[in-house]
């Protein structure tokens, strides 16, 4: 593992709610911690010094043995090599140049996981006014999958679909041709085109792709925490 080192704060993170800095909690009541944690995507607060102020549930659940990045010792840090610079230049561009950026990371079986970086301060222009750095970023990973099978589930109650129209579903979200399921499911390729036309009919989708887009535009609720409970 890779640790990537960043200037010195100019000055104490904005979301701090007191000049303790050895404290490690983003909210002063716990009320926002609590906010983030039920939402389905990693978040991380990270210090211009690269020490890690705060990670969501789904953030300590996703940056596990797969992910390119890691949290080790309150760092944040990059599990290759070939990670570090980029990884570093992204963070320069968010705490120096208030700059949004996307950071694209591969892990050793070449898949891809996606990182937004978002500058946090308070003001944003008053602070590029007076030449001030930014002290800290967000750090949002992006979803290995459209949905997990539980919001499939859940979408699959809200519209009364079948056990075999859900599990239809959730294959058409894994990128499936309705050809490839009827192979898999073993049955025949009007049934899975039948499947799929009671399925349009009950939610009101145009098309596939417009069901497919209704799930993935489902709340971003921590579904994998619930599964995991």
């Amino acid at each position: 593992m890779y640790q990537v080192l960043m200037p010195s704060a100019p000055q104490r993170p904005p979301w701090s709610p007191s000049t303790d800095h050895t404290s490690t909690r983003w909210a002063g009541t716990g009320l926002l911690e609590r906010m983030l944690d039920v939402v389905d995507y990693g978040m991380l607060a990270v210090q211009a010094d690269g020490r890690v102020l705060f990670a969501n549930k789904v953030a300590r659940t996703d940056l596990d043995t797969t992910h390119p990045l890691v949290l080790s010792g309150g760092a944040l840090m990059a599990r290759h090599a070939c990670d570090v610079l980029p990884l570093r230049e992204a963070l320069i561009s968010a705490l120096s140049r208030g700059l949004q950026r996307l950071l694209s990371l591969r892990d050793d079986a070449g898949r891809p996981f996606v990182v937004a970086i978002l500058p946090l301060w308070e003001a944003a222009e008053a602070n590029a006014d007076a030449g001030q750095a930014c002290a800290g970023a967000m750090l949002m990973l992006g979803k290995r999958q459209v949905c997990d099978g539980f919001s499939a589930d859940a979408f699959s109650r809200h519209h009364k679909l079948t056990t075999a129209e859900a599990r239809v579903l959730k294959q058409l979200c894994a990128g499936l041709r309705p050809a490839e399921i009827a192979r898999l499911q073993g049955v025949a390729l009007c049934t899975v085109r039948t499947q799929i036309g009671c399925m349009r009919e009950k939610t009101g989708a145009a098309s596939i792709a417009a069901l497919v887009n209704d799930l993935a535009c489902l709340p971003p609720m921590a579904t994998r925490l619930l599964e995991a409970a």
